[in-house]
């Protein structure tokens, strides 16, 4: 296989959208003077099917795939959401507004009616247990819906806890009996509740006549609030100062664009014809998920028993290796040895730190811009940026270095390496830009339509630095540091325990 593919870098001089077959020797090649240009439009065509069939299956099948732990995802996000407002309900001013909330009661009825249709799609995909419908039929309560609390309720809302058994009388006779409510209050004391529950027994002990007029019961609730508030408004707060800074740098970031010049590719991406460019990368890919598929089966089917942070090495060596093998493959079929992969990419150059903060910085402020924009209207799917309720050590590790570092490093190298690089003499840069651009955010098929094209975005601004600085060192660090931010912000906000 290497022998053969190890021609590819010579099947095209770039004349004509496919490339032109042509004899081109070099060092550690061998020669394709018999190897006709159908080939390799034929391998483009037929690798790019497959590669897009796949992730058209991935697309429509995304609900139907399991997703272990999802009812802790989803009960781990509404409580967290509902914390939140908790704390911005309580808060006045600037506080309220890092938060996410503005003044007036429409912002929290709009948070409410947000967080319902989250549970509402967990259990549409049949996701949720007793403890999410629970919540689903609290959440209407909250926001004065009756009827669709009625509708809620149901069978699957019994679980003989005492929320079950509060909302079972409450629904039924529409006043819970005080010895329900006082077993709801153990609860709630002891602290170990979901945040819809305290909203619960408030409502519920108002029903009963005030007995329970003691806001002592929930002084470990509001104490879990309370250290949840020291790490996110200052997590907010930061976010805010990488938007500012990102608005300050556009003016700079624009001088230094059009006064530098436009780097040209190496020699070496010159010759690639569009039909190599494609081929080699829908086949590395195809590859790529083919063997994963059968690693997968032979790890799966290992006979050990393994404890949470052995799963998760193996997890991280399983990645390392889809991950890396697209990269390896073109390394040995496109270039002579590793390190002509090296500096055709230019990895070696210049970081342009201050482009990158700046793209950072302005990422960041499209980002609360389009969500602001979208509002409440964005469905939300927790398991797209949630991979475990909770997170140790070897989990956060597992998520660092697969999504912050291996991620960032393969996909530039794919995508912005040889998609855009390999693309631009032939297509200019513009189509380049598009094209993987594209490609790019329908990798991530796993994320629901918004966050696609937040994925897109980002990938355009790489493929921007890249065409104006000729290196993917800026590319790599800018997406590092991309999916860091999202990484360290979902768990301060989620996945750090209260």
């Amino acid at each position: 296989m290497p022998r053969v593919m190890g021609c590819l870098g010579n099947c095209g001089d770039g004349e004509g959208l496919l490339g032109k077959g042509v004899s081109l020797r070099r060092r550690g090649h061998i020669n394709l003077e018999y190897l006709p240009k159908w080939v390799m439009v034929s391998g483009a065509l037929f690798f790019g099917l497959w590669w897009m069939l796949g992730l058209i299956y991935h697309w429509v099948s995304r609900d139907e795939q399991p997703v272990e732990g999802a009812e802790s995802i989803y009960l781990l996000y509404v409580d967290r959401e509902l914390r939140v407002l908790d704390l911005a309900e309580g808060a006045e001013g600037w506080p309220r507004w890092l938060y996410g909330y503005e003044e007036g009661e429409e912002t929290v009825d709009e948070a409410l009616e947000s967080l319902r249709k989250t549970l509402e799609e967990g259990a549409r995909r049949e996701l949720l247990g007793a403890e999410g419908h629970q919540g689903r039929v609290i959440l209407a309560l909250r926001a004065g819906d009756k009827e669709a609390a009625r509708l809620a309720y149901g069978p699957e809302c019994l679980n003989g806890t005492a929320v079950a058994d509060v909302l079972e009388q409450l629904m039924g006779k529409g006043v819970p009996e005080k010895e329900a409510v006082d077993e709801l209050a153990a609860v709630v004391w002891s602290g170990s509740v979901y945040a819809w529950e305290p909203w619960l027994l408030r409502h519920a002990d108002g029903l009963t006549g005030g007995h329970l007029a003691r806001e002592g019961i929930y002084q470990t609730y509001n104490l879990q609030n309370e250290r949840m508030a020291e790490r996110v408004l200052p997590w907010n707060l930061a976010m805010v100062v990488l938007t500012l800074m990102g608005i300050g740098l556009i003016p700079l970031m624009t001088w230094k664009f059009c006064r530098e010049p436009v780097r040209r590719e190496a020699r070496v991406l010159s010759i690639w014809g569009v039909s190599v460019v494609f081929t080699a990368f829908f086949g590395a890919g195809v590859a790529a998920d083919q063997g994963y598929q059968y690693l997968w089966l032979i790890l799966t089917g290992l006979p050990f028993n393994l404890n949470d942070w052995q799963w998760n090495l193996v997890l991280l060596f399983a990645d390392a290796v889809w991950r890396i093998f697209p990269v390896v493959l073109i390394s040995v079929t496109l270039f002579s040895n590793p390190m002509q992969l090296w500096r055709s990419f230019r990895l070696g150059g210049a970081p342009a730190l201050l482009l990158v903060a700046g793209t950072v910085g302005g990422l960041w402020l499209w980002h609360w811009v389009s969500y602001t924009l979208m509002g409440d209207e964005v469905l939300v799917d927790p398991t797209d940026f949630l991979n475990a309720a909770t997170t140790d050590w070897s989990t956060m590790l597992y998520v660092v270095v697969s999504g912050c570092i291996l991620a960032p490093v393969t996909e530039e190298i794919m995508y912005r390496g040889l998609l855009f690089l390999g693309l631009r003499r032939h297509t200019g840069p513009w189509v380049a830009m598009a094209v993987s651009t594209v490609l790019f955010a329908m990798s991530h098929w796993q994320y629901d339509l918004a966050g696609m094209i937040s994925v897109g975005v980002m990938g355009l601004a790489s493929a921007v630095l890249v065409w104006r600085t000729g290196s993917l060192l800026p590319s790599i660090i800018l997406h590092v540091a991309f999916n860091l931010l999202i990484t360290f912000g979902s768990y301060i906000s989620y996945q750090w325990p209260v």
